[in-house]
């Protein structure tokens, strides 16, 4: 299965956008089935940028349960999260023809410096 970079935002904004710290089970997103955001969620468990309990014992496909965020997944997010940063961050991805999670990171945040420039934030 491909890594969808829009699926990996949607799930670190629905994790954040629960009322508690902690969620049940791996969201439900519009678009997407339960096996693509069940890889999806693994695979950010896997990077550091989720923390959860996933039980192996049971089957073929791991439980994955009492999800959260980490330190480093509430980071990538606060870079990712403005739609305009995430339209400029994706473009300039496609045109470098990286989709690494440090890519992701490293265009982000000149996407972030660019427009605090612009409002006359920083010099």
């Amino acid at each position: 299965m491909k890594r969808d970079m829009d699926l990996v935002r949607e799930i670190l904004l629905a994790i954040e956008g629960s009322p508690h710290a902690i969620v049940g089970l791996p969201p439900v997103i519009y678009g997407y089935t339960a096996p693509q955001i069940s890889h999806h969620t693994h695979m950010l468990i896997e990077a550091g940028y989720l923390r959860a309990v996933v039980d192996r014992s049971h089957s073929v496909t791991p439980d994955i349960r009492h999800i959260g965020l980490t330190w480093q997944g509430h980071e990538l997010l606060e870079t990712i999260r403005d739609p305009e940063i995430w339209k400029t961050t994706k473009h300039g991805a496609a045109t470098v023809g990286s989709w690494t999670m440090g890519m992701i990171g490293t265009l982000a945040k000149a996407a972030i410096e660019a427009k605090a420039r612009e409002l006359g934030l920083i010099g």
